[in-house]
């Protein structure tokens, strides 16, 4: 009888082990993109939207853009503590989660001199701070601005 109980114990055992390896459960990768409605106009300012999926306490990123198309760059943010740019390094913090969507906008300056009819500015080596306060590698996205039309996102 006691080996018996024992096997019970030992079967049990065995699959609780075999179940907790199988149920392991993955968190959601956080994504990020770039938007904008507005048009290259020469002399004129181009505001661009950093969106995230998911809730956020801070980005770091490398800002590329076209110097032959701006002049200058700032970026700002309403829902963050802080939004630096140095470097052509953003970091956008902040001390509370900050929820999905828009976190923060750059702005850029068009030269009056501009002959292009489009402009990308892109994202690299983004890194991320979720709400475990994890750091995750994202995506790295970029758009493509235009005179005549609408932008382009290309996430």
């Amino acid at each position: 009888m006691n080996s018996l109980i024992k096997k019970i114990i030992i079967t049990a055992m065995f699959i609780t082990i075999i179940l907790t390896g199988i149920t392991t459960v993955n968190a959601a990768t956080t994504t990020i993109s770039l938007s904008s409605n507005d048009k290259i106009v020469a002399g004129g300012t181009i505001t661009i939207n950093i969106n995230v999926s998911s809730p956020v306490y801070g980005i770091s990123t490398k800002l590329a853009y076209d110097k032959d198309a701006f002049e200058s760059v700032t970026v700002a943010s309403s829902v963050a503590t802080s939004a630096n740019l140095a470097n052509n390094t953003i970091v956008i913090d902040s001390e509370t989660a900050m929820p999905a969507g828009t976190i923060g906008t750059i702005t850029l300056k068009v030269k009056s001199t501009i002959s292009k009819n489009e402009a990308v500015v892109s994202l690299s080596n983004v890194k991320a701070t979720d709400e475990s306060l994890n750091t995750q590698t994202l995506n790295s996205p970029n758009i493509t601005l235009k005179t005549n039309a609408n932008s382009t996102p290309n996430n």
